[in-house]
């Protein structure tokens, strides 16, 4: 398993033997009680219709998973939107136009225990979205629960792997859905972090200190 040294920025986007192994990338940080998220309430008009709804089953996608403890509760819809620039106490589902390829973006906030704080997304509305309960997407648009299950991986600091059939996969396409859905490598994940033994922070258990600039993680475009 990788392992990613602290930085003071984030942005935010399979072994099989005998025994198994499972592939992820922890980075070391963790919530230290569950976060309610509230979601942009004007998502369904600026990114797609049924954004919203799109966006409660993606982390009910995560905290779904058995055997771990984590669990993501939508709060309510707010006026509050992505934060690029610092931290609110909120933590938010909203949208940006970004000036490059990112399609998703999450910043997390964190105490210098190793205690995140708050996390922010955004959807890049320089693409075309759907949020559509059909298996497919069309062919043209980026799918907002494929996008947005991938970036609450980061929430939890799960960071981007390499393994393409990955829901923590290190970039999306127009017309994708599999993100959808958790791969074991996934799943493994979020159990070493929430799981009985509970992954361990970084940091030296200072305290409450004052949050340091987010941590960011993007998923990017997939390019031909």
């Amino acid at each position: 398993m990788r392992r990613r040294k602290a930085v003071i920025f984030f942005v935010f986007s399979f072994c099989v033997s005998i025994p198994l192994v499972f592939s992820y990338n922890y980075t070391g940080y963790k919530w230290n009680s569950n976060p309610s998220y509230y979601i942009n309430q004007d998502l369904d008009t600026d990114v797609c219709p049924g954004a919203e709804s799109a966006v409660i089953r993606a982390a009910a996608t995560w905290s779904n998973v058995s055997n771990q403890s984590f669990r993501l509760s939508w709060a309510a819809s707010t006026d509050l939107n992505y934060n690029p620039s610092g931290h609110d106490g909120f933590s938010v589902v909203g949208y940006w136009i970004f000036p490059d390829n990112r399609v998703g973006d999450t910043k997390a906030w964190y105490v210098g225990s190793g205690q995140i704080i708050e996390c922010d997304t955004a959807f890049n509305t320089y693409y075309l979205w759907s949020a559509s309960l059909s298996d497919l997407c069309p062919w043209d648009r980026m799918d907002v629960q494929n996008v947005a299950t991938h970036e609450f991986g980061h929430w939890l600091r799960l960071g981007n792997v390499g393994d393409y059939n990955a829901t923590m996969c290190e970039f999306t396409e127009k017309g994708e859905t599999k993100k959808r859905s958790l791969e074991s490598d996934d799943m493994a994940g979020i159990r070493h972090i929430y799981g009985s033994g509970g992954g361990e922070k970084r940091g030296s258990g200072c305290g409450l200190n004052p949050a340091v600039p987010p941590e960011d993680d993007e998923i990017p475009e997939k390019k031909p």
